[in-house]
């Protein structure tokens, strides 16, 4: 795992996105900021979205509403006994490019 972020751990193991400057964004009427609507951002929202359970009361469990479908849309590979964004941020990688593990690209670099 990594610094931040969620991580599902196995029971009994122990064990987001930001616009670059320049960016296309739009104003939000009446709040003095910008909505950054560039593919990257729509792309983070949904991926936000899509771990929330909005069908939780935050003010009940908020950790639910916010992380509730973590575990369900990414579930913890046998080969680990925990899971967390730093992982699946390294899983694609490595299937972006073919396979070939993280340390790999960076030694194969070095040539």
């Amino acid at each position: 795992g990594g610094p931040g972020g969620i991580t599902t751990s196995k029971p009994g193991s122990g064990g987001t996105s930001s616009p670059s400057p320049g960016k296309s964004t739009t104003p939000i009427p009446g709040t003095g900021r910008d909505l950054c609507d560039e593919p990257e951002c729509v792309i983070a929202a949904g991926e936000i979205l899509r771990i929330m359970d909005l069908s939780v009361d935050p003010c009940k469990n908020f950790f639910h509403y916010a992380c509730g479908n973590w575990e369900e849309k990414n579930p913890i590979p046998d080969s680990l006994t925990s899971y967390d964004q730093s992982d699946l941020l390294k899983d694609k990688i490595i299937r972006h490019n073919h396979g070939k593990d993280l340390f790999f690209l960076v030694f194969e670099g070095m040539l």
